[in-house]
């Protein structure tokens, strides 16, 4: 009986993950910048507010009303738009990484012996492969998505 290294093989597992994601690692990037913006933007908003409400009443207010309001509403476009577009990138990347997994999976599933598809019904089959595929992107998903994002946030 074959013995296994358990790093080995959770290491070959995090290999495979990682080859599946790497063409989409661009987007994944640009996500984090945009999420970067966003957190940004999250901060400076109360400090604009901030600064507009200590100037009321001071001579000169109303120029300087206008011009908060104008980089407030500048800065809460800027990370509103961050935001939609990194939604729609993630979007974008979750629905390729899916779809390539499926895409290989099948492919794998066409060499197998015909002694394994008639050992496996079809349904059992079409269930294993649709809830690994949706853990894996739900994974992906909330490291990329989530903790990442979250972690830069708590680093600005």
């Amino acid at each position: 009986m074959k013995s296994y290294d358990r790093d080995s093989v959770n290491s070959g597992y995090l290999l495979r993950a990682l080859k599946i994601v790497k063409p989409y690692r661009w987007r994944i990037a640009f996500i984090l910048l945009l999420t970067s913006i966003i957190a940004a933007a999250g901060v400076s908003e109360p400090v604009i507010i901030k600064s507009i409400i200590d100037h009321i009443g001071k001579e000169g207010q109303v120029t300087y009303l206008v011009y908060g309001i104008a980089i407030f509403l500048g800065i809460s476009l800027i990370s509103n738009l961050s935001s939609a577009f990194s939604n729609y990138l993630g979007w974008n990347v979750r629905l390729k990484v899916h779809n390539t997994m499926l895409n290989e999976t099948v492919e794998k599933l066409h060499v197998l012996p015909s002694d394994f598809h008639r050992k496996e019904g079809v349904g059992s089959i079409m269930m294993k492969l649709e809830r690994s595929i949706q853990g894996f992107v739900g994974a992906i998903n909330e490291i990329f998505f989530n903790v990442l994002p979250s972690v830069l946030f708590l680093t600005l």
